[in-house]
């Protein structure tokens, strides 16, 4: 696939998470990966999420006050204490959608309830549903779907029971899109490990490795998908190079939680002048990072987008 990058269109994603800048480079290749499958009708996002990335993907703009740190527990967290910040409902979050998204999707699900109400206020899906990928099967009837897309599968240990479940959905027509994770993922803190003390790795692991309960390989995962009854369209490399997933890895991840609080704390004229030359600045560097080589070779790459059909 082409890694080319545009500056303009990672400005949105750079925007909605400039506090995790790392996460706006992520985000925007994860969206230009299968900007060429848009939903078709009947639609499905398996753990939608608030919906702010999707709505980003599918053409939507925010105003420049929305973003990722709008409504967050913050002030809870510490490192002994590493909860989900964004797992919160805020009676008082109201994301402002300036441009619609080009496609509405007909169902969202997801496991957390607090997720669901930030999605109901986009006006992004049509029906939200609460249901844990660990739960199978999934509470819709069999050959529905004309488009699948979930980014969240490799969370499960049951992977092998979401793909036929999957397969069960679609139609004979339709296409699943899957992002998916390979251990070299999380290569950066592998390596890390046998040099820092287990304080500083509890600090950049937040558990994630642990979380992360379907990392295969790339030969693993055509295994999985071949056993599931699902045949594979196409197979592509997410992110162009290692410094990507080395930013990533590390990033802001450790002091977010005291920059959502400091950023809290200022007026909306400082916020939004602080926040527009960090997105420059962010998107200055990216747009050099992103383009270096090597790129991944296919059974080595970190992230992998999976098109699929029965």
């Amino acid at each position: 696939m082409s890694f080319e990058y545009n500056p303009t269109i990672a400005k949105r994603f750079m925007s909605l998470y400039w506090l995790r800048p790392e996460n706006g480079l992520l985000t925007y290749f994860k969206s230009q990966c299968f900007s060429h499958l848009p939903p078709k009708s009947p639609s499905l996002d398996i753990s939608c999420g608030d919906g702010l990335f999707m709505l980003l993907h599918l053409g939507g703009e925010l105003d420049d006050k929305t973003d990722y740190f709008n409504a967050t527990k913050a002030n809870e967290f510490n490192h002994n204490n590493q909860i989900d910040i964004f797992d919160t409902s805020d009676p008082n979050y109201f994301p402002k959608v300036i441009t619609a998204p080009q496609y509405q999707i007909n169902h969202g699900t997801d496991w957390k309830d607090n997720l669901l109400a930030k999605s109901a206020k986009l006006n992004l899906y049509e029906n939200l549903h609460l249901h844990d990928n660990n739960s199978v099967p999934f509470p819709f009837k069999e050959n529905y779907f004309e488009w699948i897309y979930s980014n969240s599968i490799y969370w499960t240990p049951n992977i092998s029971s979401v793909l036929k479940d999957i397969k069960r959905m679609l139609t004979e027509t339709g296409k699943v899109i899957l992002g998916i994770a390979t251990p070299y993922f999380v290569n950066t803190l592998n390596e890390l490990e046998n040099h820092l003390e287990p304080r500083a790795m509890k600090i950049l692991d937040r558990d994630r490795r642990n979380s992360y309960k379907g990392m295969n390989t790339f030969e693993e995962w055509n295994e999985l998908i071949e056993n599931s009854g699902l045949s594979i369209d196409s197979v592509s490399s997410v992110y162009p190079n290692r410094y990507i997933m080395d930013i990533w890895n590390i990033g802001l991840r450790p002091f977010n939680h005291l920059l959502v609080k400091m950023a809290d704390q200022i007026d909306e004229k400082t916020y939004l002048q602080i926040k527009q030359e960090w997105v420059e600045i962010c998107i200055d560097l990216s747009s050099s990072i992103a383009n270096l080589g090597p790129h991944f070779e296919i059974d080595q790459a970190p992230y992998l987008l999976y098109v699929l059909k029965k």
